[in-house]
């Protein structure tokens, strides 16, 4: 962790940061526009710099130990392996941030879920969090996935760091719970690795 804030630098950066941030409280900052938009331009990258390399205060022994065990399982799996272990990592870590997915009770109404074979298809709503039931299902929007796609994604979160392979559920939960776009998942699916 000593040799990352080494090469990043986050004080270096929060005093550029407060430098800018006087320059551009100046009330006459905008006598040179062009001066103006250089400084306005510089904390714009300075601040957004410092939020890429830090989260202060967010700070977590346990989410550290997992990603941690994430990485290291990445340097002993085979090639095939990799996209099991990042979907491992990143179901857990948002099982830990509190969005895992509701697999065996019904998002709507709570009550368990009918088994599936696992060549047959289970009704998901992405949008609640989770598994609907036959009963919920025709009030509540969902999508059809392989029952095996379900069962991978309740065996990665309760167990170890294994081969699995869910990414693309891992990509639409993270769409729709945590309201991001997760360029590195895009990345793997076009690059033509997997």
């Amino acid at each position: 962790m000593e040799n990352i804030l080494a090469v990043v630098q986050p004080d270096k950066l929060r005093a550029q940061i407060a430098e800018l941030n006087e320059k551009a409280a100046a009330p006459d900052l905008w006598d040179d526009p062009s001066a103006a938009q250089a400084v306005t331009s510089a904390l714009s990258h300075r601040q957004s710099e410092l939020d890429r390399v830090t989260q202060m205060g967010l700070e977590n022994p346990r989410l550290f130990a997992l990603t941690r065990t994430a990485l290291s399982s990445l340097g002993r799996v085979d090639h095939a392996q990799v996209p099991a272990v990042c979907a491992a990592h990143l179901l857990k870590t948002l099982a830990f941030a509190g969005l895992r997915p509701s697999l065996d009770v019904c998002v709507s109404c709570g009550r368990d879920v009918e088994a599936v074979p696992e060549s047959g298809l289970m009704a998901l709503s992405y949008q609640e969090g989770g598994a609907v039931c036959a009963a919920c299902r025709s009030s509540v929007e969902t999508v059809l996935v392989p029952a095996s796609t379900v069962a991978w994604c309740r065996a990665l979160l309760s167990s170890t760091f294994a081969e699995f392979s869910v990414l693309r559920f891992c990509q639409q939960w993270v769409s729709e719970h945590g309201g991001a776009n997760l360029k590195s998942l895009n990345f793997l699916f076009t690059c033509g690795l997997f």
